[in-house]
């Protein structure tokens, strides 16, 4: 894979990660009380965003996997892709060879460490949290898509997690 499109991919990861975690802070946070009224109104998105709610099991199960699968595809695209990019100019100030992979592979990671806490999880959850309804009827018909074209997946996690919860004496939200 080109640099260009390893940089790109990242943009685009970290668009989606950001996406998963503003969805999961937004719905977790929205208040049925005033979603509602919208929706009895007959507002599309109030619609989608109470059959969201009323399945936030679920909904949190998909945006932890998007933020997962995000997360890591991240790691493998971003970080090889900038790291290429600081060897040619450690490469041209004479760095030692055998130094310019590791110098560079710690800059990347430390980067993209940086870019992905600050715009992928924590600017979008503070979004999310300042405006929760809002950010719940932009976020959750999209959520909702992707949960409905990765239910089987989500429904085996799901499972598994509930599993889990039941064993440990919690009974899951459904």
């Amino acid at each position: 894979m080109s640099t260009a499109t390893g940089l790109i991919l990242t943009l685009v990861l970290l668009i989606l990660n950001a996406f998963f975690v503003g969805a999961e802070f937004a719905l977790i946070s929205a208040r049925r009380s005033v979603v509602e009224p919208k929706a009895l109104e007959g507002k599309w998105a109030a619609k989608v965003t109470i059959r969201a709610m009323e399945q936030v099991s679920l909904m949190m199960a998909g945006a932890q996997m998007g933020i997962t699968v995000c997360s890591l595809a991240l790691g493998a695209i971003a970080e090889p892709a900038i790291a290429h990019l600081l060897e040619v100019p450690f490469e041209a100030i004479g760095v030692p060879a055998a130094l310019v992979h590791p110098i560079s592979f710690v800059i990347a990671l430390g980067l993209v460490t940086y870019l992905h806490v600050v715009f992928g999880e924590m600017v979008p959850k503070n979004i999310a949290l300042a405006g929760p309804e809002r950010m719940a009827l932009v976020l959750a018909p999209m959520l909702m898509g992707v949960v409905t074209l990765a239910k089987p997946v989500l429904w085996l996690l799901n499972s598994c997690g509930n599993l889990v919860l039941r064993m440990m004496g919690v009974t899951p939200k459904a």
